[in-house]
């Protein structure tokens, strides 16, 4: 099921409901791509329940020590640390855009962007040796003309990809990605609660579900704008 989500195998009404495993929760994180984190943050900066951290959250996690200790190791385990967090999320991001770089490939405009990096190089770098060999290695003269030519590598790296007309998300933040990732935590901490018989009142299992269901939320939107053709 995408993004952890099940639909086959509900409980029918008025049976007891069977506690979520607690692994399906940053399993389903690990599918999302860039494209589906970028709207998650976006939107979740507006939201006022994400202003600060909820005291009851903060009380939840406080009470269960162990249990938020092995929410945190099943999270790790999918999702690895940021930096392969972020891995996974590119490769899905790829994997996304393979019907679009298929139509650049077959139109001919990847071919046309690699060309354009290729020889943006080989004229930078030999700018650099030429800056080189007439300052006699100067360290300041060396040092401005690298900055130059980074914002120049810059500017026409972006060209290339505007030309690609590949969908770019906005760069992911640091903090911003985290508390996607405590979202994810939490969610996961009241599934292990309740996967061990514990009982949790009704508007803390709400705070605790609600980071992760926007976020799935956010993504089911962004796949269904993709759909619409």
């Amino acid at each position: 099921p995408r993004y952890g989500v099940r639909t086959r195998d509900a409980a029918p009404a008025g049976s007891p409901a069977v506690p979520e495993d607690p692994r399906l929760i940053a399993r389903g994180a690990s599918r999302l791509g860039l494209h589906h984190l970028a709207a998650a943050v976006d939107s979740r900066l507006t939201r006022s329940w994400a202003d600060g951290d909820d005291p009851l959250l903060a009380a939840l996690r406080a009470g269960h020590p162990a249990e938020l200790a092995a929410a945190g190791g099943l999270v790790r385990a999918e999702l690895g640390g940021r930096a392969a967090w972020l891995r996974k999320a590119q490769a899905n991001h790829s994997a996304f855009l393979a019907p679009v770089a298929g139509r650049r490939k077959a139109d001919g405009r990847h071919g046309a962007a690699v060309l354009q990096r290729a020889a943006a190089a080989l004229v930078l770098t030999a700018a650099a040796g030429f800056v080189a060999v007439a300052t006699n290695g100067d360290l300041l003269s060396l040092l401005v003309t690298g900055f130059g030519l980074c914002c120049l590598a810059y500017l026409l790296g972006n060209m290339a990809t505007a030309r690609l007309r590949l969908p770019v998300p906005a760069r992911l933040r640091g903090p911003w990605l985290e508390e996607i990732r405590q979202d994810i935590t939490d969610a996961t901490l009241l599934a292990v609660l309740r996967s061990k018989g514990i009982e949790v009142d009704e508007r803390t299992a709400r705070a605790a579900r609600r980071g992760w269901d926007h976020l799935r939320s956010a993504a089911a939107k962004v796949d269904e704008i993709h759909a619409g053709g």
